[in-house]
């Protein structure tokens, strides 16, 4: 969840004021530093409030987006266009609805909640089914926004990376990937692996390409950047960096094709929007700040 201080920052970043009349959209970003990706049409503007966490859908070509905070689990179903096809919401039993971090594992939808709730729905004709849920990480009592390591977002394998991981929860209070691995049907944390990948108060999200390379969003409008790792014994590697498009990547997803699915946070709706293709990395680059 972005400070709302920020949203001022949008203006500055786009080099303007913002003379558009109160509650009108908000424009298209503009796209910047797109290295090896490649941009394609998609909706600018998605029809749901805070995107906050994406999971891509083999099954029904779609991608699910789920609100923040304060909406109550909404989500959106949109196809490869970015053309809303469904809308409903999230059943969240006793945790909150800070939502934060969504991925796909088998049969299953996960969602983590800043507070280290960890929930997994399946998708059926009527919708979604809460099918478990229980504390990834007990810190924080369930029902609590922004406490704790503040996890931002969530991103699985279908098998064990090269690290030993099937996955990562992303710490936006220590700016770090902390390991997870399979326990049965569910996840438990690797607490003794965390990897550090930005500033404390920084990462927004996290999503695996098919490569195994972890890929993460930093929050800050105008500055928010997308990286790409190699996650290993001797810690993180910086592959490479870019700015896809103006705002900041609150929510990153991966589709078919190697196609990377960026949404903003803005407070409210819609949420800003692109799509690149992505078919080798990004632009190479050295350590960036907070990942040395």
């Amino acid at each position: 969840m972005i400070d709302r201080r920020a949203l001022a920052l949008v203006a500055l970043a786009a080099g303007c004021h913002d003379r558009r009349p109160s509650g009108a959209s908000p424009p298209p970003p503009p796209v910047v530093d797109a290295g090896e990706c490649t941009a394609i049409d998609y909706q600018h503007q998605l029809d749901v409030a805070e995107a906050s966490g994406a999971a891509w859908l083999a099954g029904p070509q779609r991608l699910l987006v789920v609100s923040d905070s304060g909406h109550d689990g909404a989500y959106v179903e949109v196809d490869a266009a970015g053309v809303v096809q469904a809308r409903g919401r999230l059943p969240l039993g006793t945790s909150g609805d800070d939502v934060e971090g969504l991925a796909l594992d088998g049969d299953r939808v996960w969602g983590l909640t800043s507070s280290g709730q960890l929930l997994a729905w399946q998708r059926g004709a009527q919708g979604y089914t809460l099918v478990d849920g229980g504390p990834l990480d007990a810190t924080c009592a369930a029902t609590t926004v922004n406490c704790g390591a503040n996890y931002e977002g969530l991103c699985l394998a279908p098998k064990p990376l090269t690290d030993g991981c099937d996955g990562y929860a992303a710490s936006k209070e220590h700016g770090t990937l902390v390991c997870l691995r399979r326990d049965g049907r569910g996840w438990a944390m690797a607490r003794d692996r965390a990897y550090p990948v930005s500033d404390k108060g920084k990462l927004a999200d996290c999503a695996i390409a098919a490569d195994g390379t972890v890929w993460t969003g930093d929050n800050g409008f105008g500055l928010g950047a997308v990286r790409q790792w190699v996650l290993g014994a001797d810690g993180p590697t910086l592959v490479g960096q870019a700015r896809l498009g103006l705002g900041f990547p609150e929510v990153l997803a991966f589709g078919p094709d190697h196609t990377l699915y960026r949404f903003s946070d803005l407070g409210g709706s819609p949420s800003l929007a692109v799509a690149f293709r992505c078919p080798d990395r990004l632009p190479k680059a050295g350590p960036a700040d907070g990942a040395e």
